[in-house]
């Protein structure tokens, strides 16, 4: 699936990096857990709690080249 152009929408469990203005954040939705890579600051703060709606590429992760993640192109939190 990598290269695939993906829309997720999940709940924020863990946001790291956040102050190199690369933030790394944990999504999880029903279909389980990703990781999302931002590689540049979202419009708005985006913090553990909020339900979000992404989009962006599938990617290999960076840690785990195993695990697929989404490199992020927008973050937005939905109401």
């Amino acid at each position: 699936m990598s290269g695939s152009i993906v829309r997720v929408e999940g709940d924020v469990e863990r946001v790291m990096f956040r102050w190199l203005k690369r933030p790394h954040y944990n999504i999880k939705d029903k279909s389980g857990n990703i990781k999302v890579i931002m590689f540049t600051s979202p419009a708005e703060a985006v913090r553990a709690g909020d339900r979000v709606d992404v989009l962006g590429i599938v990617m290999r992760g960076f840690f785990n080249r195993k695990k697929p993640a989404i490199s992020a192109v927008s973050i937005r939190k939905l109401q």
